[in-house]
């Protein structure tokens, strides 16, 4: 009796820890009827490996509900996923291949501002206006002091009701700040709108959402959570921010760059130009990023927001300049040692430059310290350059071996292209050592007055 007691005591136990193990299963996995998950049969891969039967969620094309996205957590393994949600997001649409439909891209972008509509927005709860009317609980924007990026503000986008705000903006402003009232009243075309915040205008710019850009530019062919593709022209985002675009002509954006007001035009720009600068003289670069302006197949660089070189294509041309210091010399021609400036009184503007080196087309010229110490002349861009021999040099009408560099250019004039240990005339050559000719390669192309 006393060990059937206490068997079934035992039994009760098991029978209880039995009831709580089902009650946690049935929490851990709901009921397959509610359509968030399917149950996967084993199955074998191709490598022959045998995946065992299990749970995932049910498709819906959302990867960030699904138990294998990084920080959620995996009722299979009874852990939280590891990994890099960015890698994982970049493999899963490749995965999908995505060529969208309207329903399936707008399906899409909504699980992406669901998943990310806490970043820079506060919960507002529940409660009664004065008036008795009941607001319901929504997200609002963080107070920064800047009145564009509100939902509130005419023609955003506002997720609390899935619409663009309606409105007048400047009637918006002077309600928010009766300062901006008289510089309203007295004139509104000088009130600038920041060029990272998207008013549609027909365009979308830098800083945009994805919701604006779809309201300006339509349903992409393509997309993923950091690109959109129209076509051949893509439009990059961050944070679901635009940061960058590559616009084809055959597939344009309507992207649109605005220089801050005020901005210096001169009808060109230069070295040391600031970004507004290039924008007001060259408008809305065709592709972009924070070191590079692109203008089909002419490029402007940067560092620290000022223009530091270019590459300046006939097809697309930049309308850039180099000016030269005042009372520069000029005397119609460049030699080794002349200045950047003396060069630039004398060719012009380069069309492709860095510090070391000034390209004409095919010819081109290289520095140090600023100063001249080698060039290749094309005939086809020729340069204005010369070399002068020192005074009293002795010209016989040809060099030999152990000639010296003066000597050489007294008889044969000044080379094409040259460095320390060489000098080229055409398809001739004549090297030197301690500045003195050891040899020399002769072509009947170009002939070398040599003995």
């Amino acid at each position: 009796m006393l060990l059937w007691l206490r068997d079934k005591r035992v039994i009760s136990r098991l029978l209880i820890a039995k009831l709580l193990l089902a009650f946690g299963l049935l929490v851990l996995y709901p009921l397959e009827a509610d359509g968030k998950r399917v149950k996967v049969r084993g199955y074998y891969r191709k490598d022959g490996t045998y995946v065992r039967p299990h749970y995932r969620t049910s498709p819906d094309g959302n990867p960030y509900n699904n138990y294998s996205y990084p920080g959620n957590y995996n009722p299979n393994t009874g852990k939280i996923t590891p990994g890099d949600p960015q890698k994982y997001l970049d493999r899963y649409y490749k995965k999908r291949s995505l060529s969208s439909s309207s329903s399936d891209f707008n399906k899409w972008l909504k699980d992406f501002e669901t998943a990310n509509q806490q970043n820079g927005t506060i919960r507002v709860r529940g409660y009664y206006r004065k008036d008795g009317t009941y607001v319901r609980p929504h997200y609002r924007t963080r107070p920064d002091g800047n009145p564009y990026n509100n939902y509130s503000y005419p023609r955003n986008y506002n997720p609390n009701i899935g619409k663009i705000t309606n409105g007048d903006s400047f009637k918006y402003l002077e309600d928010v700040d009766s300062g901006w009232s008289n510089q309203a009243q007295t004139s509104r075309t000088q009130i600038r709108i920041p060029s990272n915040i998207f008013v549609n205008d027909g365009y979308f710019t830098v800083g945009a959402t994805m919701k604006e850009v779809v309201a300006v530019q339509g349903t992409p062919s393509s997309f993923s959570e950091s690109k959109f593709e129209y076509g051949f022209s893509r439009v990059y985002f961050r944070n679901g921010r635009v940061t960058s675009w590559d616009n084809s002509t055959l597939n344009p954006l309507n992207v649109k760059m605005v220089p801050a007001p005020n901005t210096r035009n001169r009808g060109f720009f230069t070295s040391g130009s600031s970004k507004d600068e290039v924008i007001a003289v060259q408008g809305t670069p065709s592709s972009f990023s924070e070191s590079k302006f692109e203008y089909g197949f002419s490029r402007v660089y940067f560092r620290n927001g000022r223009v530091t070189s270019w590459d300046n294509s006939t097809l697309n041309p930049l309308n850039v300049k180099m000016v030269p210091a005042p009372n520069t010399r000029n005397r119609g021609f460049f030699t080794s040692g002349s200045s950047k400036d003396e060069v630039i009184a004398v060719q012009g503007t380069p069309s492709s430059f860095s510090e070391s080196k000034f390209e004409y087309g095919f010819s081109r010229v290289y520095f140090r310290n600023g100063r001249v110490i080698s060039w290749d002349n094309s005939t086809l861009n020729p340069l204005n350059v010369k070399m002068v021999p020192a005074p009293n040099t002795r010209n016989r009408g040809f060099f030999t071996s152990g000639s010296s560099k003066d000597e050489v250019i007294a008889v044969q004039g000044t080379p094409s292209s040259f460095s320390e240990s060489k000098f080229e005339y055409g398809f001739s050559r004549v090297y030197f050592r301690n500045g003195r000719v050891i040899s020399w390669d002769n072509s009947t192309l170009n002939p070398l007055k040599a003995r």
